[in-house]
């Protein structure tokens, strides 16, 4: 008899096309696929919304195994997460994990197609695959502009910009790390993806113009030890992450100051070799202010 973890392919499958790439815990970033050395790391765990076992966090002892193991009480959720909610069951109750897995869910429309059809397990691969069939292959990215302290010669801690005094003054021991700026780009489509590039754009208010213009900093690799070759290769549900140090931020800095102009907004740009455009958000420039790109 099949035990509560033993998932079938179309179970697997199917939570990995809809987690969108990330752990289903709301904001968190934390791929559900990685790249370590090259090899692709599965960095989330199968997580039961009623418990697999007797003990187990929301356990039903009125549910049957074949119920446990079921997509409907699965989703994936990286380790600390998995953690978090499993120590703190009054706090993420089953009513609560099922609203952000249905939220989560919804985005593909497969969700929709299940509850229609009402497709069994066995067919759910099946299903799978002939959404994909019928949309076609997608490719999309996803970009963050945040800042990464460097805490070794190619390892660093994200955080956003406007928190960075925060996380320094928490952890004294970050203070001897170099503050970047990083994009942090996930692929989120149903295919992998080839970045071309990926350019920092500074939003500049000119004196009596409605609309911004924009100071590009095209192909510019500070980083080299961190940054990867590009073009580089991203798998569906992987993550990768470009930097920038102080100096071109600085560059820009003093030549929009030169003019008398004042930078209003930073984002990033994401260019694939297929010719597709991702952005981030315009974070203000007093974000980095707050996270001292503004100082010498």
């Amino acid at each position: 008899m099949p035990g509560p973890r033993d998932y079938t392919a179309g179970t697997r499958a199917g939570l990995f096309a809809w987690a969108h790439g990330t752990c289903y815990f709301p904001g968190c970033k934390k791929p559900v696929v990685d790249v370590l050395e090259g090899i692709p790391v599965i960095e989330v765990d199968i997580v039961h919304i009623r418990g697999a076992k007797a003990g187990s966090a929301r356990y039903d002892a009125s549910m049957t195994d074949d119920e446990r193991r079921a997509v409907g009480n699965l989703m994936l959720m990286c380790r600390g997460h998995h953690t978090i909610i499993d120590d703190h069951e009054d706090d993420y109750p089953v009513p609560l994990l099922h609203e952000w897995k249905a939220t989560r869910e919804s985005q593909t429309g497969i969700a929709a197609a299940l509850a229609a059809t009402g497709v069994d397990e066995v067919g759910l691969a099946d299903l799978i695959l002939s959404v994909i069939r019928d949309m076609g292959s997608i490719r999309r990215v996803e970009v963050d502009l945040e800042a990464a302290i460097r805490v070794g010669e190619s390892e660093a801690i994200t955080s956003p910009l406007e928190l960075v005094p925060t996380a320094l003054a928490a952890n004294p021991h970050l203070q001897r790390g170099e503050v970047l700026v990083s994009a942090d780009v996930r692929n989120v489509g149903g295919q992998p993806v080839s970045i071309a590039s990926v350019d920092l754009h500074f939003g500049i208010r000119i004196a009596g113009a409605l609309d911004l213009a924009y100071m590009t900093m095209a192909r510019r690799n500070d980083l080299p030890v961190i940054n990867p070759r590009l073009p580089v290769r991203v798998l569906d549900g992987a993550a990768t992450r470009w930097s920038w140090n102080r100096t071109t931020v600085a560059i820009v800095l003093a030549a929009v100051a030169s003019t008398g102009q004042t930078i209003e907004t930073v984002h990033v740009e994401v260019r694939l070799e297929s010719g597709e455009r991702a952005s981030s958000i315009h974070v203000p420039w007093s974000h980095f202010v707050d996270a001292g790109f503004a100082q010498p």
